[in-house]
């Protein structure tokens, strides 16, 4: 199954993050159609004259004014005339005396976690700063000592905080921080971090006391979530905000994948009770939406297994058309060992190959946009994005350099098939021709580290000058295999 082609196929909304975040392209046009068709489009249809939806600001769940906005913000819609009348409105008449929106006029206190979710879409649309700063001055105050949030502080009183107050708190700080607002920022930046730390200490689902599980309902992936929480939503949470690896994530980060389906997909698990305005998506289907931002968590946080998932099949199918290839580049080195970090897959390819090669790759993903090449006068070069993993896939590889051009022999006795990842028997590239590569384009500790690497093994200098006396002359020769010399 070609993922991003299914995943394209979806909403103008889903189509825009598909595009933004896994194919690397921010394409404003089709952001702005996001409020003139599908989703984003139903939403706003459904706006009354008054400036809300449903009866109000949050009555009934979940086609109220507050869930409209939310969910317009998540699908990354534009500022319109009608949002900014509902947001003044809130603004307005909903500002209880504790500075926070009240979404219960009958109860006079305000719940941080409805603030959190607030804040998120206020600062989406770009609210005027200067009205929420009581919400922002509610929200600080509600902070707990544990790191987190509860919405029952504020009007029964809570010991012990929430994982649904808190993440709803962090995501309306983030795009607080992202939109660029000011007011008492690095207040709630710290709060930010420790209301990370607060889920952290919890693997995302576990009592920090007993390592139990503290509700199923954490593991059912959801779309929309509302204000519940679950582990996808948190995961989206932090690759969203930029929060390094933390081996704490590894339990949900497993669930996650656990939930992953034979096609590639994955599935919206829970429906949470309550009216809509529609169904974007059929409970129990395969999900875009999941599918997603499943790939954006793991594309983060799980790279190797998307990379070996997309080698896998690559191997599989490049077998069947009897593509020659090999991987090189940074992966190759990561086989070695010598590097830990492989961000996409480079290939190199048989020129007669080729076109077999695009067949495949047509096939599993999607052609992105050309990279800039200026130092290379590569015939063949491509790039293609397969679940959300790219691949830069080249024949006759050709570097330019003051004294010709080197290019990169493709020859079938320096191919070694080996261990990649957890993929078996797979075809790679000449390390020693790829030490001539990063010391021709100058990726000087790379090249430093096959040079170690090949001096230590015992590898005979010979078979570097063998290689680029194919290529370059003398003087270029001499630069290059100058480096092997032991230091």
């Amino acid at each position: 199954m070609n993922i991003i082609k299914w995943l394209l196929q979806g909403d103008i909304a889903l189509r825009y993050q598909v595009t933004r975040d896994l194919m690397n392209k921010d394409d404003t046009e089709l952001r702005s159609r996001i409020s003139k068709e599908g989703f984003g489009r139903k939403f706003l249809d459904l706006q009354k004259e008054n400036g809300h939806w449903g009866r109000g600001f949050y009555q009934p769940k979940w086609i109220s004014t507050h869930y409209s906005l939310l969910e317009l913000k998540h699908l990354n819609g534009i500022k319109t005339d009608g949002i900014k009348k509902a947001i003044d409105i809130i603004l307005k008449e909903n500002i209880e005396e504790d500075g926070g929106v009240n979404p219960s006029r009958s109860i006079p206190k305000s719940d941080v976690c409805v603030n959190g979710m607030a804040l998120d879409y206020m600062c989406w649309f770009e609210s005027d700063g200067e009205k929420l700063e009581t919400i922002v001055d509610f929200i600080i105050n509600q902070h707990m000592s544990d790191g987190g949030f509860n919405c029952r502080l504020n009007y029964s009183g809570a010991i012990h905080s929430s994982l649904h107050s808190t993440l709803s708190v962090l995501e309306g700080i983030r795009t607080y921080a992202d939109k660029g607002y000011t007011y008492r920022l690095q207040e709630l930046l710290e709060i930010e971090k420790k209301g990370i730390e607060f889920i952290l200490e919890h693997r995302l689902y576990k009592s920090d006391k007993t390592g139990e599980i503290i509700s199923k309902s954490f593991l059912r992936l959801s779309y929309p979530s509302r204000w519940r929480y679950d582990i996808l939503r948190a995961l989206v949470y932090f690759e969203r905000a930029g929060i390094p690896y933390d081996e704490r994530m590894d339990d949900a980060l497993d669930v996650l994948i656990s939930k992953g389906r034979k096609n590639g997909t994955w599935p919206v698990q829970a429906k949470h009770p309550g009216e809509v305005h529609f169904d974007m998506e059929k409970t129990g289907s395969d999900s875009r939406w999941n599918t997603l931002r499943a790939l954006k968590v793991l594309g983060k946080y799980r790279k190797d297994y998307l990379m070996n998932s997309v080698l896998e099949k690559l191997y599989r199918e490049f077998e069947k058309e009897k593509v020659k290839y090999g991987i090189g580049a940074s992966l190759l080195l990561k086989a070695w060992g010598l590097f830990d970090v492989a961000n996409d897959i480079d290939i190199i390819v048989s020129y007669d190959d080729r076109e077999g090669a695009i067949k495949v790759l047509e096939e599993l993903g999607v052609e992105k946009d050309k990279k800039n090449l200026e130092l290379y006068g590569t015939e063949f070069f491509k790039t293609y994005s397969i679940d959300g993993v790219d691949i830069d896939i080249m024949s006759n590889f050709t570097i330019k350099t003051d004294e010709g051009e080197y290019t990169y022999p493709f020859e079938d006795d320096s191919i070694l098939r080996m261990k990649v990842l957890d993929c078996e028997d797979i075809p790679t590239m000449s390390l020693e021709n790829w030490f001539v590569v990063y010391s021709l384009i100058r990726r000087d500790e790379k090249a430093e580290k096959i040079r170690s690497f090949l001096n230590e093994t015992g590898f005979e200098k010979k078979l570097i000058e063998v290689a680029l006396e194919k290529q370059l002359n003398k003087s270029t020769r001499k630069k290059t295999t100058g480096l092997l010399v032991s230091q």
